[in-house]
């Protein structure tokens, strides 16, 4: 989400007559946009404002704004904490930058000046795309779910869906200029149009997408389990290989008593029945999740059953989390009682479970024929992903970054496959 809202911030100020710079300390404006939803991502974006008394000193006309989830979570307190940032500003409102730096260049203008009012219409801006063959359509912002540890509903605000007939036309545009895979965006978009009666439900909406006309590849990301019904899973069965074979299901952990605390309303057999249901229907089909190890009140034995939704899962991948507290959520209430040696330790032991079993799992591509979309260059070898969402390190001659290309798997590994091209589309 942060990316595609970086490409209409980009195409924002293109508009506006600003010019991309080389480096961010050539450059007369930085705008930093920024995610809460890890302390690492924080300390991260901490990281960069400090550079810019340093670019101010080379030059006194620099403008450092900052955007995306910090601000709205925190403007004010951070504004007083980084005097070397002009401009706080909510994403919602990114279309006022132009208007803003403007005034700011012009006059003395307040840096910590924060705008709090939700809108939406900035989705409405086509964006800059960094790629001419992939591309991020947002269908949503903000989310409802209210989990414990999960800072977006604080910082996005409530859900709220675009409008499918804009969602639409910007697919339509998008498969008419030839990209090969659009992804559409959502905190959880298998709740799309759920606070608008008046809208299409998500089920339909993904059906719509895939009847464009044009040879490309739709993902969708992300998904909470409560939401992924029996008509959406049927969608994506009805609509292969259009739809990639390829879910995202957060489960963020294996014990009931921590997805309870967790509030994610579900349970370690609903999860395990649902993806069960869909490898049923889409028997091609790879598997990723979000896991947090050490979660307050998570013990060794609550750990033993992540572990052992790990082993019956069989994930392809799993993006592993140490708990961090984020304020104002209702975890950050709780007692962070597990060490941050444990938590090492935890997602060392994770990592290596979900290592060999994906190991397992791709050894059974070896030999076989893939479809692979080339997404970039590294050295001599071509790096793309399957429609399963597998990286594949690609060797051949004559081939294109964006090209979709058959290949042959010769070997597997952890983490991805590799192999030789054959013939490209």
């Amino acid at each position: 989400m942060n990316k595609s809202d970086s490409e209409r911030i980009a195409a924002i100020l293109e508009r506006a007559g600003w010019q991309t710079a080389a480096s961010a300390d050539q450059a007369d404006l930085v705008v930093l946009n920024t995610c809460s939803v890890r302390q690492s991502a924080e300390d991260r974006a901490y990281g960069h404002i400090a550079k810019w008394r340093r670019y101010r000193q080379r030059n006194p006309s620099f403008i450092g704004v900052v955007t995306g989830c910090v601000p709205a979570k925190e403007g004010d307190k951070l504004a007083k904490r980084f005097p070397a940032v002009d401009i706080f500003l909510n994403i919602q409102d990114i279309e006022k930058l132009p208007e803003l730096v403007a005034e700011k260049r012009q006059t003395a203008f307040a840096a910590g000046t924060e705008y709090t009012d939700q809108n939406i219409n900035y989705l409405q801006a086509v964006p800059h795309h960094q790629s001419n063959f992939q591309a991020y359509v947002p269908i949503s912002i903000g989310c409802n779910n209210f989990c414990t540890y999960c800072v977006v509903p604080h910082a996005r605000g409530r859900e709220k869906s675009r409008g499918s007939a804009e969602i639409l036309r910007e697919c339509q545009e998008l498969a008419a200029k030839n990209y090969k895979e659009i992804t559409l965006l959502g905190q959880n978009v298998n709740s799309y149009g759920q606070d608008d009666p008046a809208e299409i439900d998500f089920p339909t909406l993904l059906q719509q997408v895939a009847d464009i006309s044009g040879d490309f590849w739709i993902r969708f990301i992300t998904s909470h389990p409560k939401d992924m019904s029996d008509k959406l899973i049927k969608v994506i069965a009805d609509n292969q290989p259009k739809v990639t074979p390829y879910v995202h299901l957060a489960v963020q952990s294996g014990s009931n008593k921590i997805l309870a605390a967790m509030n994610r309303k579900y349970t370690k057999g609903d999860y395990l029945r649902l993806i069960g249901k869909i490898r049923q229907a889409v028997p091609k089909v790879a598997i990723s999740t979000d896991i947090i190890v050490g979660f307050p009140g998570e013990t060794a034995a609550d750990f033993r059953e992540t572990v052992n939704l790990f082993k019956r899962a069989r994930f392809n991948m799993a993006y592993i989390s140490q708990y961090s507290p984020r304020p104002g959520t209702a975890a950050a209430e709780m007692e962070d009682d597990v060490s941050r040696a444990e938590k090492r330790q935890r997602d060392k032991e994770l990592t290596a479970v979900l290592e060999e079993i994906a190991l397992e799992e791709n050894q059974r591509d070896v030999g076989k024929m893939v479809k692979v979309l080339i997404e970039n260059k590294k050295g001599s070898r071509y790096i793309g992903r399957t429609p399963q969402g597998k990286v594949v390190k690609v060797r051949g001659r004559g081939l294109t970054v964006g090209q979709l290309v058959e290949v042959q798997v010769e070997e597997a590994l952890a983490w991805g496959l590799e192999g030789r091209a054959l013939a490209s589309s």
